[in-house]
């Protein structure tokens, strides 16, 4: 049996704390590509390629969350932080954003990722850190304007967050 790696994606909404699920078969689940390969963090390019081919945008992965790697069964599973680059981009029809609130009705494809998702939004929501053993650590950060430089003309300009 060949190696098979499960990839998923939160991706954040740009304005409010909610995440992206999507629909199949009557559940939800997060965004998902299935690799035959062993990947991981380190192919950083090829997972924001999978995943703009699934979702349609292209999205800035900011973290890995969650980690599994099951030996016996050659699975690997891993889940993601996204944030979308295109603010303007328009969840798919078979697509929704959902708080914590929408995720206690919802059935989900991935029951055990319930946890792990509850805990992530209730962190966007409250704008807390919240550390979660063998998962990571979730910090909603306010940033202000700042002045840098445009690196190709060096002339100064502002860096809105």
């Amino acid at each position: 049996m060949a190696w098979r790696t499960h990839l998923f994606a939160t991706l954040r909404h740009p304005d409010e704390p909610r995440i992206l699920l999507l629909r199949s078969d009557r559940v939800w689940r997060l965004p998902h590509v299935l690799t035959p390969e062993r990947t991981g963090f380190a192919n950083g390019p090829k997972l924001v390629a999978a995943f703009e081919r699934r979702l349609g945008t292209r999205p800035w992965l900011l973290r890995q969350i969650r980690f599994i790697d099951d030996e016996a069964a050659q699975r690997r599973e891993l889940v993601y932080e996204l944030d979308l680059l295109d603010r303007g981009w328009a969840a798919p029809a078979h697509g929704r954003w959902v708080g914590r609130r929408d995720l206690d009705g919802l059935p989900l494809a991935d029951e055990p990722h319930r946890e792990l998702l509850e805990r992530y939004l209730e962190s966007l929501e409250g704008g807390e850190t919240v550390k979660m053993s063998g998962f990571g650590v979730f910090q909603v950060r306010e940033k202000r304007a700042r002045m840098g430089r445009n690196p190709k003309t060096g002339e100064p300009a502002a860096i809105n967050p």
